[in-house]
């Protein structure tokens, strides 16, 4: 039950933070969004880092993979933000909400192995993805004309799915 409650967790917090960066973005720029949200980041998790002091542990190794996993973060962070300036919303957040298969796809690539439902589920997931990345057969009736937004959300994808891969794994 508590995996349940953690996933339905999460799975609230993404749509969350996905509305509000689909509206932040195109308002205030991508760079400004990242902004805020690091400040907003820092605010919440900083007094708490601060309060428990240094990890045991935290030797120059580990602080260089921190400071590769922060770079990745914010650099998908602001490939996701950029790409919901310029496309399509119901595009770019299913695409970057695979960030754990593509970290499942990495992990299997280093030597780990699937069980086959998890395997199954990232066929599906796969799937989605070249769904979602797919133009559309007609011109959008939205009015998109900007050529970026149908190619680049792709590109910004991978980008984005690695850094952030880097960041939760690395």
């Amino acid at each position: 039950m508590i995996a349940v409650l953690g996933g339905l967790g999460a799975a609230v917090a993404w749509a969350a933070t996905m509305l509000t960066a689909s509206r932040a973005s195109p308002l205030i720029g991508s760079w400004s969004t990242l902004a805020w949200v690091m400040l907003t980041g820092l605010l919440v998790v900083g007094p708490v880092a601060l309060a428990q002091g240094r990890p045991e542990g935290l030797d120059r190794g580990a602080m260089t993979w921190l400071a590769i996993a922060g770079f990745g973060n914010i650099t998908g962070l602001l490939l996701v933000y950029t790409a919901l300036r310029i496309g399509k919303v119901g595009v770019i957040a299913p695409l970057s909400s695979t960030e754990g298969a593509v970290a499942a796809i990495i992990a299997v690539a280093a030597g780990e192995t699937l069980g086959a439902w998890t395997a199954l589920a990232l066929l599906v997931v796969a799937a989605g993805v070249v769904l979602a990345a797919r133009p559309p057969a007609e011109p959008d009736e939205a009015g998109h004309d900007d050529p970026r937004a149908a190619s680049r959300p792709p590109q910004q994808f991978l980008h984005e799915q690695a850094a952030n891969t880097l960041m939760l794994h690395g």
